[in-house]
């Protein structure tokens, strides 16, 4: 179980990533509605990072 935890969260650590290098090129947000699409990826991104930590203190 544990290493599953850890197999998705550095998949969803490298997805932040991915995300955070597109934003600071700047290429994601010159369509608003596509910026909103990224903007909620990031934070599912974080919250599925801080869910997954919390998952692993617990079990």
């Amino acid at each position: 179980m544990r290493e599953d935890i850890k197999e998705v969260r550095a998949h969803v650590d490298l997805s932040a990533a991915d995300l955070r290098e597109e934003i600071r090129a700047n290429r994601l947000f010159k369509n608003s509605r596509l910026g909103l699409a990224v903007a909620i990826a990031v934070g599912a991104a974080v919250v599925g990072t801080f869910v997954l930590q919390l998952l692993d203190a617990i079990f």
